[in-house]
Order: structure tokens, then C-alpha cells, then sequence
């Protein structure tokens, strides 16, 4: 889009971010507005010795990422003609990851099907 807030987010995005912040509420501390994690998980997370998920109660605060992903998906096809992508003059595609309790790298996969010519 043409407009951006004072920190150069783009005003659909926000309008977006808006959207699913009322859907779904960002999870600010346990049980509320969601019962998950609940203890049994709790127990699982605070057992695991990977350095990427820390054994910290508060990095399981991650519900909403969760209902966010599951409403809007993980993946998409999109199409691509005469070597181009066709997302028209002005589409754009964003990368989202949602869970805000820790920062990670992510890897994006392309997966091209059809006709090699």
C-alpha cells in the first residue's frame, strides 16, 4: 500500500495486526485468555534440554502464535508465468511468524512444480 504509521509499517499490515489482536488476543500470562499451556505441558517444556526452546515457563506463552498460524495457515501456492510471479502490480507476500517469546531464524522452502520449460 502508499501509507505508512511513524514506524514505517505499512497501514494494511497494521490494519491486519489490528484485525487478529481483537480475534485473538496476545497471551500475557497464564490461563488467561487461554487455559493452554496447562500444567501437564508445562511439566513436558520445563523437562527439554534444546538451547532453541529454553526451559523457561514464560517462553510457553505462545498460545495465541498457535491459533493465529492454525487460522491463517502455513503455506501458500502461488503461481508463476513466463518466469514470473504473479502477484499483480502491487501484491506483495509477507513472512509471519507470530510466537513473540523468543527471536529465531526461520527457513523458507520453495517448492517449484510443472514443466521445466
Amino acid at each position: 500500500m502508499h501509507d505508512t504509521n511513524y514506524y514505517g509499517d505499512d497501514y494494511l499490515t497494521v490494519d491486519i495486526d489490528h484485525l487478529l489482536d481483537r480475534l485473538v488476543p496476545r497471551q500475557t500470562t497464564e490461563n488467561f485468555p487461554y487455559l493452554s499451556p496447562g500444567p501437564k505441558h508445562i511439566a513436558y517444556g520445563m523437562k527439554k534440554t534444546d538451547p532453541n526452546y529454553p526451559a523457561e515457563k514464560w517462553s510457553m506463552l505462545n498460545t495465541d502464535a498457535h491459533i493465529r498460524a492454525d487460522l491463517l495457515g502455513s503455506n501458500v501456492t502461488l503461481g508463476i508465468k513466463d518466469g514470473r510471479l504473479m502477484n499483480g502490480s502491487v501484491g506483495s507476500i509477507y513472512f509471519v511468524d507470530f510466537d513473540q517469546t523468543r527471536e529465531r531464524n526461520r527457513i523458507v522452502n520453495i517448492i517449484l512444480v510443472g514443466d521445466d520449460k
